[in-house]
């Protein structure tokens, strides 16, 4: 990943920060409470898919489908045994050595199936760790890496410079109103907004609670 687009995804990550850590005050938006949250799951698909096609092979982004992958599998595989569903405690697809040995083609069908289970028994899954955001990131890991494997090669910088500049935009147009609309009654607020806009650096803490499956 290069250094800009590092940056840019660092900026990106500060701000969803920001913004999480602050619910008490952005859920206050004026008119804008019923779509705030998707404003924060958007934020959060962008940084995703920076971090997804960040100048990553094929090879890469494999290895980290297979640690989403068992996380997920063994959620099922708890969720099944406290339930005792027969059916989802045999399926051949959750199972870990299926997932280990599996590479490529084989390893996107059946982390697609694992999917599958998921969203089928997701609202019970809560229970062990699986948010919808999970879910989410793990659908968008299978989109790119389908993506890299029918390219066979990374994916071009020229696309994640797209990306980064649709988040850019993004905030321009949607998140950075909303905050300047808030200045005079939340100065504090404001002031870590413009921060996390402006310095491309944040603490460790703060990548901890952003990244998925660190």
């Amino acid at each position: 990943m290069n250094i800009d687009i590092e940056n840019k995804l660092k900026m990106l990550k500060s701000v969803q920060y920001t913004l999480s850590t602050n619910s008490d005050i952005t859920s206050s938006f004026a008119n804008e409470v019923g779509r705030y949250e998707d404003y924060l799951l958007k934020i959060r698909e962008l940084s995703q898919k920076i971090i997804n096609m960040g100048g990553m092979s094929s090879g890469d982004l494999e290895d980290n489908i297979k640690q989403a992958s068992s996380k997920m599998a063994a959620a099922l595989r708890a969720y099944a045994s406290m339930t005792n569903i027969t059916d989802l405690l045999t399926n051949e697809y959750i199972k870990t050595r299926r997932i280990d040995s599996s590479t490529g083609e084989e390893l996107y069908n059946v982390s697609i199936k694992i999917l599958e289970k998921t969203r089928e028994y997701h609202g019970s899954l809560t229970l062990f760790g699986i948010s919808e955001n999970k879910v989410a990131d793990f659908e968008n890991m299978l989109y790119y890496f389908r993506k890299l494997n029918d390219k066979g090669d990374k994916v071009s910088p020229a696309d994640v410079e797209n990306v980064s500049e649709e988040a850019l935009r993004f905030l321009e147009g949607i998140i950075d109103p909303l905050v300047e609309h808030e200045k005079s009654r939340f100065p504090k607020f404001y002031n870590e907004y413009k921060y996390a806009r402006n310095i491309l650096t944040h603490t460790e803490e703060q990548s901890q609670n952003l990244y998925f499956f660190a």
